[in-house]
């Protein structure tokens, strides 16, 4: 069964879906599942049951989309928003 996360970043949360492994388990492959414009992180259901169980599937859902808050100010999505969203999430999980 797969854990839900909110990460904390400066304009909100972003949400995280983590399918198997905890990322900090040492020596496991880790996987990071980006959605498309006008998607969310549910999109990878079917995916991640697929992948193997031994390796850390974590996906997100970026700002404005799925269960992320939307930034008050609007965003592009041609902007830096979605790759700060990747940075945060990498780093916050690199750390738990």
């Amino acid at each position: 069964m797969a854990r839900e996360l909110f990460l904390k970043v400066p304009w909100g949360r972003i949400f995280a879906k983590n399918w198997h492994l905890p990322s900090s388990e040492k020596g496991c492959k880790k996987v990071l599942l980006l959605h498309g414009n006008s998607d969310h992180t549910q999109c990878w259901d079917w995916t991640a049951e697929k992948l193997p169980k031994d390796w850390s599937v974590v996906g997100i859902d970026f700002p404005g989309h799925g269960k992320s808050n939307m930034p008050d100010q609007l965003y592009s999505t041609t902007g830096d928003l979605f790759g700060y969203s990747i940075r945060y999430v990498v780093d916050e999980l690199a750390q738990s």
